[in-house]
């Protein structure tokens, strides 16, 4: 795209085409950033007399095209080429995603399709699966080629990146609603269609296939965006760091290039005598000035010393560490992830992280019930809409996700927790001050998981199954209400 092009999005095309009235500063930079100069996005970033963007790129709900394409091009740059930018994101993705993935639903069978799915290689999901996380965090929102097979309803997923798509089109009556998106391409722009849209979902579980709703050569891409509002395409977690970071990493290289002067000195001589003789001197000085390594041997009528600039390196630590915390802030961090706190031990650490882990624990939601939970569910309705699995579409609801523990203190808080409410629990049942009912609602909400709605049914298989293990055994079985909770 021209830059002719990019600049109508600010009304200046005719501008532009004339060479008439000089644009202002601000929409020049955008241009030249836009157009792949590193130089505008560095002034972009700078601090200048006039103007002045100390978070966002924008204080509006949403980005415009322009905009949007610039903070994935800040994006781009900051996960390339700076540590502290990798080392947020990183952090991030690590504490969301853990180690192993496990996934469950009420059939064996859709369980099995469903991990052979996340497994295969073609997808690379279950190798990818951090990458993904760690691309979701940095541009904002993922973009993954769909391709299901109409007769087995088994699916391939691909990648785009967020550079390659030009727009994301919206439902006209609903702009929460993400319908299609436009790739760029050499030999012409391509539509996709949102597969995860609401109304394609819906076509899904009426049991009908995705031939009938768009034709056999329709192109399907599941888009996750990672929103800070409840508008507009996904924004990247380094938004509002983009500048502070810039601001970190240039303070090391100004202070980088300060030190070298450490390496630089000059001779200051002192020469007894009139002003004749200080010119005298100077001049045969500076005809033949001492070698680096060299002995200089003088009376007591001439002194040499040699002057070092001060830096001033002292004062550098606290402004650097300033700039650090500031930027911990933004990415919703204590200080000691990284790197800016002088003084922290155990305690410390454990009571500083608990706000982050709770932020994290948000944002771990949003991944698993945003991302991954609705591609296994399309997965199950395609498998099941193709005959592959003879199942009932309420099915799908019951995929559920085991998202890893943020931290091993969880564990401990959580069990110390829900074992002195099922103690507190059974002392008021045992008083009567408490219905069964009442109980499990407190034991379960100490645990953090929901209480099923068909618990008792599932008791009473856990009895039955308890008792026929007891027959087979040659012993009594229990009374049935014996290990009732």
């Amino acid at each position: 795209m021209a830059v002719a092009d990019l600049l109508k999005w600010f009304g200046l095309g005719r501008a532009v085409e004339q060479d008439a009235a000089p644009m202002d500063r601000v929409e020049r930079l955008y241009a030249r950033a836009l157009e792949g100069q590193w130089d505008g996005i560095q002034d972009l970033l700078e601090e200048e007399r006039g103007w002045k963007r100390i978070s966002s790129l924008t204080g509006q709900p949403t980005l415009d095209p322009s905009e949007h394409s610039l903070m994935l091009r800040l994006a781009m740059h900051f996960m390339g080429n700076s540590p502290l930018a990798v080392k947020i994101v990183r952090t991030m993705a690590a504490h969301m995603c853990g180690s192993v993935l496990q996934l469950t639903s009420d059939d064996e069978r859709l369980t099995a399709e469903l991990y052979a799915f996340w497994q295969d290689p073609v997808n690379g999901l279950e190798r990818d699966f951090m990458k993904l996380c760690r691309e979701w965090l940095a541009y904002g929102e993922l973009f993954l080629p769909a391709f299901p097979a109409e007769q087995t309803g088994r699916m391939r997923i691909g990648y785009l990146h967020p550079s390659q798509i030009s727009e994301v089109q919206t439902d006209p009556d609903n702009a929460r609603i993400f319908v299609s998106a436009t790739e760029q391409r050499t030999d012409g722009d391509r539509t996709w269609l949102i597969l995860n849209s609401p109304a394609v979902l819906q076509w899904l579980r009426e049991g009908r296939s995705l031939a009938d709703y768009a034709g056999p050569e329709a192109n399907w891409l599941l888009y996750f965006p990672l929103q800070q509002g409840l508008l507009g395409r996904g924004r990247s977690v380094l938004e509002t760091m983009f500048y502070w970071i810039h601001r970190a990493e240039q303070f090391l290289n100004d202070r980088m290039m300060l030190n070298n002067l450490l390496k630089a000195f000059i001779w200051q001589v002192r020469v007894t005598g009139g002003e004749a003789e200080v010119q005298r001197r100077a001049l045969e000085i500076g005809s033949s000035p001492p070698r680096p390594g060299s002995v200089k041997v003088v009376n007591e009528s001439e002194s040499w010393e040699a002057v070092v600039p001060s830096i001033h390196a002292s004062d550098t630590q606290s402004d650097y560490l300033a700039v650090l915390k500031y930027v911990a802030l933004g990415a919703g961090f204590p200080e000691h992830w990284v790197g800016a706190s002088q003084d922290v031990n155990r305690s410390t650490a454990g009571s500083a992280s608990e706000p982050t882990i709770k932020d994290l624990e948000v944002l771990q939601t949003q991944w698993f019930d945003g991302v991954i939970r609705p591609m296994l569910q399309i997965q199950a309705l395609l498998l099941i809409n193709a005959g592959m699995l003879r199942l009932p579409v309420e099915a799908v609801d019951s995929i559920d996700i085991t998202a890893p523990d943020l931290t091993a203190s969880d564990n401990a808080s959580v069990a110390e927790a829900t074992l002195r409410m099922v103690q507190a629990a059974q002392l008021a049942m045992a008083s009567e001050l408490m219905t069964r009912e009442t109980a499990r609602h407190l034991v379960h909400n100490a645990a953090g998981v929901p209480v099923p709605g068909d618990i008792e049914d599932l008791l009473a298989q856990e009895r039955q199954r308890d008792a026929a293990a007891v027959y087979g055994s040659g012993r009594p079985p229990s009374p049935p209400e014996e290990n009732t909770p």
